[in-house]
């Protein structure tokens, strides 16, 4: 009984993660096994030998696969669990894509793109869609920076400013209200100016999405969002 409940048991620790289960399988097909060769006295010689084959390259087969497994995938063979913060096992699977492979920026000519005799691009519209989002701006949008906070209880201070593509003309911008959320208080802050620069600095804990209200001298308005996340930060 004993016995039992020590095989049970740590038969439960090695299922929390892939690795374990491996090894619980090999444990149990070598088991059966030995079963079978301790009170197999009524097989054939040929049974036997068969048996006999099967325990010498059983092994074989298995480090096989192991080393086969742990140098293309050795990022599933463990679990959250075997990590002492949980996090790191979901961040080291999307550090896979690191991995993929990089499509270069080229320059623009009247050439179609082809691969293996198919138009990459097959869908027109995607192209004029960009085009039309540069124009609808103004060539406007948002990006941000990190730093560490000073403030306690803050994880980062972030700086989130304007950018025009390819341009460093911001005299048309007559003001830039940023929005943050209901955690800032649902209030609208406008950006300040620093040279050629229009943002504001803030800290934070967790990420957030900024709507930024830009106000031309002409009047015209335009509404920018960006994600405010934490990857590079965490980087």
């Amino acid at each position: 009984m004993d016995s039992l409940n020590t095989f049970s048991s740590a038969a439960k620790d090695l299922s929390r993660n892939p690795l374990g289960i491996i090894a619980l399988f090999i444990v149990l097909v070598y088991g059966f096994a030995c079963l079978v060769v301790t009170n197999g006295d009524s097989l054939l010689q040929e049974e036997r030998l068969t048996l006999v084959w099967f325990l010498a390259l059983f092994p074989c087969v298995v480090l096989g696969v192991f080393g086969w497994l742990v140098s293309r995938h050795h990022t599933k063979l463990y679990g959250p669990g075997d990590l002492k913060d949980e996090s790191l096992f979901f961040r080291s699977h999307e550090m896979q894509l690191i991995n993929l492979p990089v499509v270069p920026q080229t320059a623009p000519d009247n050439t179609p793109a082809i691969e293996n005799g198919v138009h990459i691009d097959t869908m027109p519209g995607r192209s004029k869609d960009r085009d039309e989002q540069y124009g609808k701006n103004r060539g406007f949008f948002i990006v941000h920076s990190y730093s560490r906070a000073e403030k306690r209880g803050q994880q980062i201070e972030i700086f989130i400013y304007l950018i025009r593509h390819k341009s460093e003309e911001y005299s048309d911008v007559a003001k830039a209200e940023f929005f943050l959320g209901r955690y800032w208080g649902n209030r609208i802050i406008e950006g300040k100016r620093s040279g050629d620069i229009i943002g504001m600095r803030t800290s934070a804990y967790g990420p957030f999405l900024c709507t930024c209200l830009v106000t031309f001298q002409d009047g015209e308005q335009v509404m920018l969002h960006r994600y405010i996340d934490f990857e590079m930060a965490q980087a």
